[in-house]
């Protein structure tokens, strides 16, 4: 575009991109938490999966690692645009 349009290119980073993407409710992942990691008693008391000698909590946003992560961001990503006036190709 930038060619077509004779502008120059940019780029640009999204810091965190993969975080900021909702995980799917129906998606179960649960994380362990180390206890050297201090977690405040409102967290705890709303998130705790289990309370044995660990705190395991689930997860509610996507992780860097995660199989649907890229997936994840990439959904979010056109919604964004989306609901700034962009169009999905129908090649996408």
């Amino acid at each position: 575009l930038a060619r077509k349009w004779g502008v120059p290119a940019k780029h640009g980073d999204v810091p965190d991109a993969y975080v900021k993407a909702d995980k799917e409710e129906e998606l179960r992942i649960y994380i362990r938490v180390p206890q050297v990691i201090k977690i405040p008693e409102e967290i705890l008391k709303e998130r705790v999966v289990e309370t044995d000698a660990e705190v395991v909590l689930e997860l509610k946003k996507a992780l860097y690692g995660l199989k649907q992560a890229g997936r994840l961001r990439s959904k979010l990503l056109l919604l964004k645009l989306v609901e700034i006036g962009f169009h999905q190709s129908l090649v996408d």
